[in-house]
């Protein structure tokens, strides 16, 4: 547990310095355009728990995963 708490927090540190440097330094964002960037790129971790909540409380046909992953599946292929 402790290894893998300690890696993920390595990977995530240093992908983190990563992409800030290349967003600053080689895209040339300015600092509020980098947070608004990841502001808006953290959107879907937000929603997380509000999907999750929807499709154990709304099942579709008895099923409470299979439906909802299916349909965002559709969606995202549409969005491609």
């Amino acid at each position: 547990c402790l290894q893998y708490g300690g890696n993920q927090g390595i990977g995530n540190r240093l992908n983190g310095s990563a992409r800030s440097y290349y967003l600053l330094d080689s895209i040339g964002l300015d600092s509020a355009q980098m947070g608004s960037l990841s502001g808006f790129a953290g959107i879907p971790w937000q929603l997380k728990s509000l999907f999750g909540l929807l499709s154990d409380t709304l099942p579709i046909d008895g099923y409470h995963r299979s439906p909802y992953m299916m349909i965002g599946g559709t969606i995202g292929m549409a969005a491609n």
